[in-house]
């Protein structure tokens, strides 16, 4: 940013851009995990970004000038990324039983929130969305109750489970600021700024598993 008494020294117009280029490439040798665009699991983790922008821009510019007890009045205005949040990132878990699936977890969501399916069938959860987990999969015949309980319908117990999440961020954190600057005789700088912060911040969490059954 500008020191706001300083760009009184100014003596003429300047601008400044600080480009940004950034190449991440994160691997994980090795390992492999399941695409739903592919019918074998035969995609590598890694990811590769390749990136260009600006990381600051600033233009000062020189509106007066004069012999007088003003010497110069100058004004400025600056564009800073501040902090960056994109990012992406891939998580895998392979061959596991089946009683670590998600599957598992809605069953104990709903057996310690007490929900039960009704005589008609229904399973009547008041549409909070702390019971909509446990609901759908209910509903989606993974998961089923019976009077010992509720258990995993869908899922062999021999199964292997993979399980796999991809999280994405995207953003970053800006500001805008302007600037005037008083420059008396080259002897008293006085000056003032106005900073104004953008942010915009987006977390997308995909999460997902494979059953691969074992008679």
């Amino acid at each position: 940013s500008l020191n706001p008494a300083g760009i009184g020294m100014y003596t003429r117009s300047d601008v400044s851009i600080s480009a940004m280029l950034q190449v991440i490439k994160s691997p994980t040798t090795g390992e492999r995990y399941y695409s739903s665009n592919t019918p074998s699991r035969d995609q590598e983790f890694k990811e590769t970004t390749t990136r260009f922008g600006f990381s600051n821009m600033g233009a000062i510019f020189n509106v007066y000038t004069g012999a007088g007890a003003l010497t110069n009045l100058n004004i400025g205005v600056t564009y800073n990324r501040i902090a960056d949040f994109n990012r992406s990132m891939l998580t895998a878990s392979r061959y596991n039983p089946a009683t670590e699936s998600m599957a598992n977890l809605f069953c104990l969501e709903a057996t310690l929130d007490k929900l039960a399916p009704n005589d008609n069938g229904n399973m009547p959860y008041g549409y909070d969305p702390r019971f909509w987990g446990a609901a759908l999969a209910y509903n989606s015949y993974l998961i089923d109750h019976d009077e010992q309980g509720w258990y995993i319908s869908s899922i062999a117990e021999t199964s292997e489970v993979d399980q796999y999440s991809a999280i994405n961020t995207r953003g970053s954190l800006d500001e805008y600021t302007l600037t005037a600057g008083l420059n008396f005789l080259d002897i008293f700088y006085l000056g003032a700024s106005i900073g104004i912060q953008s942010l915009r911040y987006r977390h997308e969490v995909f999460y997902g598993e494979n059953y691969y059954h074992q008679p």
